[in-house]
């Protein structure tokens, strides 16, 4: 989220595409990110770090789950997991709104994919005694080595009430 932050000072004042696309670009590389963009209030254009990513003509990022989590909370976020827009895989975005005159001008993240999420945890070496697993703060269970109980609740699943609340 740092990386996120940086990019958004970075970004205020921008308007030149070119000079956007390359903030993003430092950003996608420090952070090992899916993509870096940014998706602006007024004109409600969208800028990724790639070029080569082409969206719908009619992409509104305005309505997209990171926007207007980071709008609504006015700071820095982790959406839930979301199928990306573009391609058919789940990612979790992290994003910050950006203010210019006390006004939003848009909003600035970076897409982490599942999968990548699901590999750090896995590569974690807890020397036979135990795993680990994801959950959102919802209690639905993402990762889990054992695979019949991804997408359950963590309550349904686990005979303690661990105390997540459903939604």
């Amino acid at each position: 989220s740092q990386i996120v932050l940086a990019t958004a000072k970075s970004l205020q004042g921008k308007s030149d595409i070119e000079a956007i696309r390359k903030i993003l670009q430092q950003s996608d590389n420090a952070g090992e990110f899916k993509n870096t963009f940014l998706g602006q209030q007024v004109s409600k254009s969208m800028t990724i770090d790639d070029a080569s990513i082409q969206l719908p003509a009619d992409y509104d990022p305005t309505g997209r789950p990171w926007y207007t989590l980071a709008k609504t909370e006015g700071s820095t976020n982790f959406t839930e997991p979301y199928f990306d827009a573009n391609e058919n895989y789940l990612v979790i975005s992290v994003a910050t709104p950006i203010y210019e005159n006390g006004n939003i001008f848009g909003v600035t993240g970076a897409d982490i994919q599942l999968t990548d999420i699901v590999n750090i945890v896995n590569r974690v070496d807890y020397l036979g005694l135990g795993y680990a697993f994801l959950v959102t703060k919802d209690g639905k269970i993402l990762s889990h080595p054992d695979k019949s109980l991804d997408n359950k609740n963590i309550n349904d699943v686990f005979e303690e009430n661990l105390g997540m609340s459903s939604s």
